[in-house]
């Protein structure tokens, strides 16, 4: 039980760490959208 819950938490972790990068990137190409717009 107790391996089956860390491999649970190693999971939500990654999908966190991967929901977050992703974000990021998004928020990355909108402002450099943005910047190109204006120029």
């Amino acid at each position: 039980m107790a391996v089956h819950l860390e491999f649970w938490n190693l999971c939500k972790g990654f999908s966190v760490l991967v929901f977050q990068i992703i974000f990021f990137a998004v928020n990355i190409r909108e402002s450099l959208l943005r910047s190109s717009d204006t120029c």
